[in-house]
């Protein structure tokens, strides 16, 4: 067990150091968070990057989500419902949308929660490569914080109790922070 673990962190830890986000657009105004199922992550990020950004003072900026293998109307589990709650995020009335081609082309840049998610993005919908983002590779100050893999894939709360999602909260919260200053560093240079 040990060695496969092992294996695994080297695997990942070559894996990660290839991973790289394009470079940001000059004024993105839509963003567009995608993960598996569009009922915890994508959501709560799309919602809280939403927010975030009108707090930043920047008017202006549309986010959405939608999920790989989203099953159109289905809703978060209870234990989402009650994490985001707690960030002053209401995903109750949220329905899963499944993320379509022809809805790509109008957003600026799109977000995947994990590395895989990053290459079956880039894989299925290669014209639109440039937009793709890998999340957690905004979060600052993460190095040393997780190892190879959590680096790169933010892991799905689905399942899992209601600490299971404040963490997963949490990280997605200090990701979009790092993507809020990388925007605004940004959008100075341009």
């Amino acid at each position: 067990m040990r060695l496969k673990q092992h294996l695994k962190d080297l695997f990942w830890w070559f894996r990660a150091r290839r991973i790289r986000n394009p470079e940001l657009p000059g004024s993105p105004r839509k963003l567009l968070f995608v993960c598996k199922g569009n009922i915890c992550r994508s959501p709560f990020a799309g919602l809280l990057a939403e927010r975030l950004f009108e707090e930043a003072g920047w008017t202006g900026m549309s986010c959405d989500s939608a999920g790989f293998r989203a099953k159109d109307g289905e809703r978060p589990p209870r234990e989402a419902q009650a994490a985001a709650m707690e960030e002053h995020i209401p995903l109750e009335s949220r329905c899963a949308v499944a993320l379509e081609e022809n809805m790509i082309g109008e957003y600026d840049m799109v977000l995947v929660m994990e590395a895989r998610q990053l290459d079956f993005f880039k894989s299925n919908f290669a014209r639109f490569s440039r937009k793709a983002f890998l999340l957690p590779l905004f979060e600052q100050e993460a190095e040393g914080r997780y190892g190879s893999f959590e680096r790169v894939n933010l892991a799905d709360p689905y399942g899992g109790d209601i600490e299971r999602f404040r963490a997963t909260y949490q990280r997605i919260r200090r990701c979009l922070d790092g993507l809020l200053h990388e925007l605004r560093i940004a959008t100075r240079k341009g």
